[in-house]
């Protein structure tokens, strides 16, 4: 008890010591406890209680020389803080009967006035529902923390219901729970409550020792009976409970203040029993990342496929869930994401610390093991080009312990600052002058031209922001083609609840779930091409051949393998899906081998290891039944989507004999569903949705023609998009509003506006040409001459202005003299997304883009991407003379489920 008297009394400043009155109380410093405080917190028994101190009795040299000889120990107290500002939700909801369902919770951002105390910008809110009469109960980790005087909790927080109370989960070293075999543990609440709804309010916890002491008193007359010892105790997490009720409940927190936080001494209490809890996990070895000179990325010494997705809110658990191994989040992750990330084995890509220098610390580095590489897009305290490559040079200087590699993630052909180790780049393009190995970038969701230009067209009240799995299925194809190192899924919206992000949860599930089966191979670089739309991989004497049909979006595999797959009838052959791996029977013929099976093959394993496939096999029937359910689902969801369009649009192709088969695949599925026959389920899961799209394409109308429409590609504004090309062609025009798109001579063209720019000077031109011009007397000609395979060359017009809401159209002629490239027109209103990729297109052929003009100018762009030489000729931008429909709405911004909503005008005529 020395100590404590010694370090209570040491709280006092010597020139107030002859001011401690009867109470023995210190006057409070600057920021320190109230009056009366520390008297009422001393330690129970204490033989020399501070209050009885009085400097009278003995000599004051005397006291000086105690001092002197003692050796006080310094305080470890600290405060621990949480304001809620990271993008992670932290609050865990406690298992209870009944229980309480959470219907969403997320980090926002609180607004100015949404708070009574600007402790910091943001908050965490969970909304649930649960039985009359009870409480929700949520808990908050920490560490765990010793019970003393010293330990005080405050809570900043608002609910919609009155009655909230905030406590401590206690652990209880020398208490066995007669269920469980280990220590007992325990929630103390404390009684304030928040009494006011809806309004912020503080709730203040102090005195744990004694509230503690009362909830031991309460649990010797329970079933753990008198045996209840509450020495060597410590917290480990806030509990927080709010009323509830059946039509729903919300609470926000903003902040969880913890002072005088001590670390606590769990190893003692577990040499008290054998049984006890163990004590704080020993700081883990710092994880090694490279990246190989063949672009293989290897983790903790074992090669890794990053399947990425940029945080937008989604809890770690739910991604790790949908099959990505990395998290992108845009700011340094919080020590709950990180411990959180290492139990799920999730990889972290984040940005560097501002504070370089933090980097040498130990504990930093220790803590942010999991991190996969830094993202330097940009870096922080990094405003232009040069000081970016000033900067990630400092980070390389002082990243000396986790050693991580730079990884850097845009659009923009140029090469990235600083050589980074991995570059992330849009799929299936070139990037000229960039070394690193490459991680290919595929959107998920629209891009935010598109969904203005859909909005402003389309009759549908709720638009969905998720592309097509076909248009994801190939940007995917690309990327494995091009030998990708790994996959970076980007989307604006969360992975929410909602029935169209459901519905790409579903997709992204099966498409990373396939992923994760072919990394063995993927791994080992870029493929070969061995057939129409199909790639093969080989690795340690196996091989792995892929089809398009495996996305969907293409044919299966040939019977006959070509002598090109390298592949041989010694070797074990088998049929890989996402629910089975079968056995098959090859021979060697003329040319190949040839392939024996009853269905159609996506995928193909020759191995000549029987181990491989062992293992292969069991990864297989692990998420078999999973992969059957989730491709049932998918399947009756393509059903609904062709009832509806063959309501809107009555054609012979949307007949009922065509769905018939549809429907019946989909009863096949339920029906081996029912008995746990995986592989009989997901095959005619999967024919249903072979049928339903095909339905769909038919519903199209016929392809290969250059139009880009921002209504067409989805089955959901399919209908629109054909009743708007109808009437839209019989309307008149208005004059040509592009000058010098007639590119008869290159001085008129740069005069009106032209500009030619290229990522490669050296191996790049834009001339006129005349022979065999489409219109006049001359032609642009864009041409790449790139040895390697890459090269970037591209042209922007003049400035076109129009007023907001009208449509514009977009005519011209082109031509491309494949050598390995492709020409990309796109224009500033519709972006990539809506551009169109022309290859082998040796005749001349006209193009048309529609538009709906915004305040912006519109700009056109033709990208010759790789070697190659394209012709553009007659190009004009016109009004459709046709007045707007206005509308009721005029919100084009995507609601809460991610759904943008309809627009304030359409382009329908009178």
């Amino acid at each position: 008890m020395l100590w404590g008297h010694i370090s209570i009394w040491r709280c006092c400043p010597i020139a107030a010591i002859n001011a401690v009155g009867p109470a023995g109380d210190c006057p409070p410093a600057a920021g320190g406890r109230p009056p009366g405080r520390l008297s009422a917190l001393r330690p129970a028994g204490n033989p020399y209680p501070h209050g009885t101190l009085s400097v009278p009795r003995l000599p004051f040299f005397l006291l000086l020389l105690a001092a002197a000889l003692v050796p006080v120990r310094t305080s470890d107290a600290a405060t621990i803080r949480d304001t809620f500002d990271g993008p992670t939700p932290s609050l865990q909801v406690v298992a209870q009967e009944p229980p309480v369902q959470v219907l969403r919770q997320s980090r926002i951002r609180l607004q100015l006035g949404d708070r009574s105390r600007t402790t910091g910008s943001g908050a965490e809110r969970i909304d649930f529902r649960c039985d009359p009469g009870y409480a929700g109960s949520f808990s908050y980790a920490t560490d765990p923390l010793a019970v003393l005087d010293e330990l005080s909790l405050r809570v900043h927080l608002a609910a919609s219901r009155p009655g909230v109370r905030v406590g401590l989960r206690i652990v209880l070293p020398r208490v066995i729970d007669p269920d469980t075999k280990a220590p007992a543990v325990t929630v103390v609440m404390a009684e304030p409550r928040l009494e006011a709804a809806g309004a912020w309010g503080w709730i203040v916890v102090d005195h744990v020792p004694q509230l503690l002491e009362a909830h031991a008193r309460v649990l010797r007359v329970g079933r753990l009976g008198a045996a209840v010892d509450t020495r060597g105790a410590y917290a480990t997490g806030v509990v927080l409970s709010s009323p509830g009720a059946p039509t729903g409940a919300w609470l926000l927190v903003e902040e969880i203040n913890l002072e005088g936080a001590v670390q606590a001494a769990t190893a003692d209490a577990a040499s008290a029993t054998p049984d006890a809890a163990p004590g704080p996990s020993e700081t883990p070895a710092l994880a090694s990342v490279a990246v190989r000179a063949g672009g293989e990325i290897t983790a903790e010494g074992r090669s890794i496929y990053p399947l990425i997705w940029t945080h937008q809110g989604e809890s770690l658990k739910r991604l790790a869930e949908v099959g990505f191994n990395v998290v992108a989040m845009e700011q340094l992750p919080e020590q709950l994401d990180l411990e959180q990330a290492r139990e799920l084995g999730l990889w972290i890509v984040c940005p560097p610390p501002s504070d370089l220098p933090r980097l040498n610390e130990p504990e930093f580095a220790a803590a942010h093991s999991r991190v996969l590489a830094w993202w330097i897009d940009p870096m922080p305290g990094a405003s232009t080009r040069d000081q970016q490559i000033a900067r990630c040079g400092e980070l390389r200087a002082h990243d000396t312990l986790l050693r991580r590699p730079l990884i850097t993630a845009s659009n923009d052909p140029a090469p990235p600052p600083s050589g980074p180790e991995l570059a992330a780049r849009p799929a299936g393009r070139t990037a000229p002058g960039v070394a690193a190995t490459r991680v290919a970038l595929v959107p998920v969701t629209h891009s935010g031209l598109l969904l203005q230009q859909r909005a402003a067209l389309a009759t549908r009240r709720v638009l969905s922001p998720w592309k097509p799995e076909r248009d994801v299925a190939d940007d995917l194809w690309r990327a494995l083609a091009g030998g990708s190192a790994g996959v970076w899924f980007q989307s604006e919206f969360e992975l929410t609840q909602a029935p169209a992000a459901a519905r790409a949860a579903d997709e992204l599930t099966l498409c990373n779930r396939r992923l994760a089966l072919a990394a063995p191979w993927l791994v080992a670089g870029r493929p070969t091409l061995v057939g129409p739309g199909v790639l093969a991989w080989r690795r340690d004497h196996c091989s792995l051949l892929i089809s398009q049909a495996m996305f969907g979006i293409g044919p299966p595999i040939a019977p006959l393998v070509p002598t090109s797959a390298g592949l041989d009838e010694t070797m074990r052959f088998s049929r890989l899906d996402a629910a089975s791996l079968q056995s098959l029977y090859a021979r060697r013929v003329p040319g190949g081998v040839q392939i024996d099976s009853d269905r159609p093959i996506d995928a193909l394993v020759a191995c000549e290891d029987p181990r491989v496939l062992d293992q292969l096999a069991a990864a297989v029937r692990q998420r078999a039944g999973d992969n059957a359910q989730i491709t049932t689902r998918l399947a009756t969801s393509d059903l609904l989507r062709v009832e509806a369009l063959q309501k809107e649009l009555p054609s012979p192709t949307g007949a009922a004999d065509v769905l018939t088969p549809i429907r019946q695949e989909i009863g096949a599925a339920k029906a081996a569903l029912a008995v746990r026959n995986w592989p009989a389920a997901f095959t005619a899961a999967s024919r249903a949705r072979a049928g339903a799209a095909v339905v769909l394409g038919q519903s199209q109308g016929p392809t290969g023609l250059l139009i880009s429409s921002p209504l067409a590609g989805s089955a959901e504004t399919l209908a629109d998009n054909v009743r708007l090309l109808g009437p839209l062609g019989a309307l008149p025009r208005g004059p040509n509003l592009l000058a010098g798109g007639d590119f008869e001579s290159l001085e008129a063209c740069r005069a009106s506006g032209w500009r030619h720019e290229t990522a490669r000077p050296d191996g790049a031109e834009a001339a006129i040409a005349a022979a065999s011009a489409p219109q006049g007397s001359g032609y642009l000609r864009l041409s790449a001459d790139a040895s390697d395979g890459e090269g970037a060359a591209w042209i922007g017009s003049p400035e076109v202005h129009a007023n907001p809401g009208e449509t514009l159209e977009v005519l011209g002629m082109v031509r491309f003299d494949a050598e390995g490239g492709v020409l990309r027109i796109s224009d500033s209103l519709g972006g990539d997304e809506l551009g169109i990729t022309v290859r082998d297109t040796i005749a001349w052929r006209p193009f048309r883009l529609l538009r709906i003009a915004t305040a912006e100018p519109m700009v056109l762009r033709f990208e010759l991407d790789g070697a190659g030489a394209a012709g553009i000729d007659a190009v004009m931008v016109r009004r459709v003379m046709a007045r707007p429909v206005e509308t009721a709405s005029d919100d084009r911004r995507p609601d809460a489920a991610g759904q943008a909503r309809r627009p304030a005008a359409g382009i329908y005529p009178k």
